[in-house]
């Protein structure tokens, strides 16, 4: 926790000094409130959406370094957002094989919780989810030919 203060801390200086100094506050305050505060200590060990909410902590750096770097958030800023908080429960696939890691940590990961099959059903809903959204920077004309290409291949 002490690293991770002072790893915030150290990006709002540089964001504010050589970015934004109106933005800086603005975003990073709640953004490193959320993250260390409310999700590692409050949300973590409570819920079996873990995965999922700490893929909203972790999805956060285009909301925090496209202000600081334009003066606005912008629609690729969310896109990208969405694309990383879409992505991260991937590691639920893993779960499953350490539920009793999970149940002996008294982590209420979702397939101690709730279930293998119900497990898979919510990582193949939100891989489906994932796929238009990926193809999202293109409409927006944040991505262009090569990363259309990419994309598709």
């Amino acid at each position: 926790m002490p690293f991770a203060l002072e790893s915030y801390w150290e990006c709002s200086r540089l964001v504010f000094f050589f970015g934004s100094p109106i933005l800086s506050p603005l975003f990073w305050a709640p953004l490193r409130f959320f993250s260390t505060s409310l999700f590692t200590h409050l949300l973590k060990r409570r819920t079996p959406y873990n995965i999922v909410i700490g893929g909203a902590a972790g999805a956060t750096a285009p909301l925090m370094v496209g202000p600081a770097a334009t003066n606005h958030i912008s629609m690729t800023a969310w896109i990208l957002f969405l694309i990383i908080f879409m992505w991260t429960p991937h590691i639920l696939g893993f779960s499953p094989c350490d539920q009793r890691d999970y149940r002996e940590a008294k982590v209420p990961m979702l397939p101690v919780t709730a279930g293998d099959s119900r497990t898979r059903i919510e990582i193949l809903v939100l891989f489906l989810l994932l796929i238009p959204l990926t193809l999202a920077p293109v409409l927006v004309k944040a991505g262009g030919k090569m990363y259309l290409i990419s994309e598709l291949f």
